[in-house]
C-alpha cells in the first residue's frame, strides 16, 4: 500500500520553507504512475515558489513491485548510521519489510528483502534494471 505524507523542506537555494508531498511507500502494482513518476526523476520534488529551483525532499522512500517480487528501499545518507536504521539491519546488511496489505497470499506475497540504496539516482536505476531484466526472463524471449 502506498503511502503519502507533508512534509516540510526549506529550499538549498533561497532557504524559502515549502511543503512538499511525499511519498514514503511506492507500490508500482497499486499506483503505476508513481513508478513513471519515480523513473522520470520527478519523485518527492518540487519547484521553489519563490526561486522556481527543484527542491528535493530526502527522506526515506520504499518501493514494492509484488507483480516482479522485488523491493528496493532509499535511505538518505544522513540516515544511514543512525542507531534506529541500524538496528533494523542484519549483519549482512538486509533489512525486513512486512508485507503490504492486500497482497492476498499470493506467490508474491510476504516480506520482501529490499535490496537498500542510498541515493534516489540509484533506486530509478535499480527500478529500470529489474523491469529489463524481467523483460528478458520472459520464456521465449530472444
Amino acid at each position: 500500500m502506498s503511502r503519502l505524507e507533508q512534509r516540510e523542506v526549506r529550499c538549498r537555494s533561497c532557504h524559502t520553507r515549502l511543503t512538499i508531498f511525499a511519498w514514503l511507500v511506492i507500490d508500482a502494482a497499486q499506483y503505476p504512475d508513481l513508478k513513471r513518476q519515480l523513473l522520470n526523476g520527478h519523485m518527492n520534488v518540487a519547484p521553489c515558489p519563490n526561486c522556481s529551483r527543484p527542491c528535493t525532499l530526502d527522506v526515506p522512500v520504499l518501493y514494492r513491485d509484488a507483480i516482479l517480487g522485488f523491493a528496493v528501499q532509499f535511505i538518505p545518507p544522513e540516515h544511514r548510521f543512525h542507531p534506529n536504521f541500524l538496528s533494523m539491519c542484519s549483519p549482512d546488511g538486509q533489512i525486513r519489510v512486512p508485507p503490504a496489505e492486500g497482497d492476498g497470499g499470493g506467490p508474491s506475497a510476504g516480506a520482501l528483502v529490499p535490496h537498500i540504496v542510498f541515493a534516489m539516482e540509484e533506486m530509478r536505476w535499480y527500478v529500470a534494471f529489474r523491469d529489463r531484466i524481467s523483460i528478458y526472463a520472459r520464456p521465449g524471449y530472444r
